[in-house]
C-alpha cells in the first residue's frame, strides 16, 4: 500500500505542473472530498471497527490534521509551482520524509533511530 500511495503521488505530482490554470483550490476540495468518500464507502464495505470508534474528538483532530497537512501542503506546493521552477517544489516535497523522520524524535526529546534491518 505504501509503495502504491508513493507512486500515485509521484505521478500526480508530475501532473499538477501540466495543469497552470487549474482551479487548484476547488480542485483539492474536490479531490479530498472524494477521497474521504470512496476511503469512507470502502471501510464501510470492510466493516472496519476502529472507524465506528472514532469520537467527535477524533473527528475533529483528524479534520484538522487533513486541513494543515494534507490538503495545506498540497496547496502550498501548487503555489510553488506556479512561481518557481518545477524543481524546487520536487526538491521539497523529496526531502520532507527525511526532515520528518529527523523532526519528528528530536520533538519527543529522543534522538533518531537507525535504519532497522
Amino acid at each position: 500500500m505504501g509503495t502504491v500511495s508513493a507512486v500515485l503521488v509521484g505521478v500526480s505530482f508530475v501532473a499538477s505542473s501540466k495543469m497552470a490554470h487549474y482551479p487548484f483550490l476547488g480542485g483539492q476540495a474536490v479531490r479530498y472530498a472524494l477521497g474521504f468518500l470512496l476511503l469512507a464507502a470502502f471501510c464501510v464495505w470492510r466493516n472496519w471497527a476502529p472507524v465506528r470508534r472514532l469520537t467527535p474528538r477524533l473527528w475533529a483532530r483528524l479534520t484538522l490534521v487533513t486541513a494543515a497537512g494534507l490538503v495545506g501542503f498540497n496547496v502550498a506546493v501548487l503555489s510553488a509551482e506556479r512561481t518557481a521552477e518545477p524543481a524546487v517544489p520536487g526538491v521539497v516535497v523529496g526531502c520532507t520524509p527525511v526532515v520528518v523522520a529527523i523532526l519528528a524524535p528530536l520533538m519527543e526529546s529522543r534522538r533518531p533511530s537507525g535504519c532497522s534491518r
